[in-house]
């Protein structure tokens, strides 16, 4: 049937060429006829041949520039197409196909500006189709406008409320917006209009999270798991979810179960940093440094497992290899103020105060709110005997990190020696709340 339209449609094109026209000489009128002809068979090197020797003589025929270009796009002639097609636009042609072969060009050219340009200028001739707005829509969501995004993406909902791709585009727009009731609504819309796709219910499931309806959002994805046992991201899913619940047996069952079938929708990288973790947690320090030496095998610039070794190695006392670590986590990212505060800590320890100091600078020159360093210059005060300097880093360092045991422990030190026995108190009682192993060492010098 379409075939057909078109086969009808190109007739009456030729004849109001040719009545429009009938002033050009029999030549030119013998060009179009050959071009139409050889357009309507689809050879449309031979098209573009006669259009050519036409459009030689009739120079206005924005229609017959449109032609021509699209035999150019046929052939994937795409600059000499859109040459043609902005000769037709400049000539006053409005044709729902230019418009959308011509933003599609500027999209796949990376110039979005345009292709919403043109994208725009179809959705005015043709107001009824979709697809212009949804194009739209994507164009503004790639590039992280999730606002305009929305916008677009309503607009074509309108026009077709029961297309369940575009109630999951608006729910994902409102999802990002931190709009969770609304994006639940979409998402379970677009379920609820084609069940055969998971990622819908994976996204009831991420918004459900969002909502604190943690029972439901699990049954949605044991669910997804029965119908589909491959889908990594719901398996990932549920490891966060017990691993935030510190039921990290199960946690690590899930993290498993990803790595079986990783799929291309989730990190294998950082599921092994994350599968480290819980081994940390449960004691299990041969199991948790060979995942992160997997995850550096698997990604040789992951800063962040580098970091993590480090991490480890200065808990278990390696000072010397934790100092390693660190610096290679410089040398693939100089601005990665964890690693210059891991360096200053070490320094510290090794008493070499000067260089501690530098590298704790460092650290908050490249993050002002790095607990460790803001707590490391607090020592470095506490070094100097100046309790009132030491007290307003360890300060700053509890407003970022709350329960922070040991910035309570040295801030309530330097209310201690300024004579502030109740607030040293205050803040003693802080610190073996988070730390209760601190409990002998502070409680002799607490006040009733």
């Amino acid at each position: 049937m379409v075939k057909v339209l078109v086969f009808f449609a190109l007739i009456a094109l030729s004849v109001n060429v040719q009545n429009t026209f009938c002033s050009i000489d029999d030549s030119s009128a013998v060009s179009l006829k050959k071009a139409m002809d050889a357009y309507r068979n689809d050879d449309f090197k031979t098209a573009i041949e006669y259009f050519t020797a036409y459009l030689n003589v009739a120079t206005m025929h924005d229609e017959v520039y449109y032609l021509r270009g699209n035999s150019y796009l046929q052939l994937k002639m795409y600059d000499k197409a859109m040459s043609d097609f902005d000769k037709a636009v400049q000539l006053g042609y409005k044709n729902y196909k230019l418009f959308m072969s011509m933003a599609q060009y500027y999209k796949d050219k990376n110039s979005p500006s345009e292709a919403i340009k043109y994208y725009k200028k179809a959705a005015e001739i043709d107001n009824s189709s979709v697809e212009p707005y949804v194009e739209i829509g994507y164009i503004y969501y790639n590039q992280g406008k999730n606002d305009e995004a929305s916008e677009y993406f309503k607009k074509a909902l309108q026009l077709n409320p029961g297309y369940p791709e575009l109630n999951f585009s608006v729910g994902i727009t409102s999802y990002e917006q931190a709009q969770y009731d609304e994006a639940l609504e979409h998402f379970k819309t677009a379920y609820f209009l084609d069940t055969s796709k998971i990622k819908y219910a994976y996204y009831i499931s991420k918004t459900l999270f969002k909502l604190t309806d943690s029972v439901e959002a699990v049954r949605y994805l044991k669910n997804i798991i029965v119908n589909d046992s491959s889908y990594a991201p719901a398996f990932y899913e549920l490891a966060e979810y017990y691993s935030k619940v510190k039921k990290y047996d199960t946690a690590v069952i899930f993290y498993n179960k990803v790595l079986k079938k990783p799929g291309s929708e989730v990190s294998v990288t950082q599921i092994y940093r994350k599968r480290s973790e819980i081994y940390l947690i449960l004691g299990m320090d041969s199991l948790a440094i060979k995942d992160i030496d997997m995850a550096i095998f698997l990604n040789p610039g992951d800063t962040i497992s580098y970091f993590r070794k480090a991490v480890y190695n200065y808990r278990v006392g390696l000072d010397s290899q934790a100092y390693l670590d660190a610096d290679k986590v410089l040398r693939l990212d100089p601005n990665f103020s964890a690693a210059h505060s891991m360096k200053g800590m070490i320094n510290f320890r090794r008493d070499k105060f000067l260089d501690a100091e530098t590298e704790f600078d460092k650290a908050l020159m490249f993050n002002p709110k790095d607990s460790i360093a803001l707590f490391g210059k607090g020592l470095i005060f506490m070094e100097k005997d100046d309790y009132q300097g030491a007290f307003n880093y360890f300060n700053d360092c509890l407003k970022v990190a709350t329960k922070y045991a040991a910035a309570y422990e040295n801030r309530g030190i330097c209310y201690f020696n300024m004579g502030k026995y109740k607030q040293a108190t205050y803040d003693f009682e802080k610190a073996i709340k988070y730390d209760p192993s601190l409990d002998s060492k502070l409680r002799p010098f607490m006040v009733k």
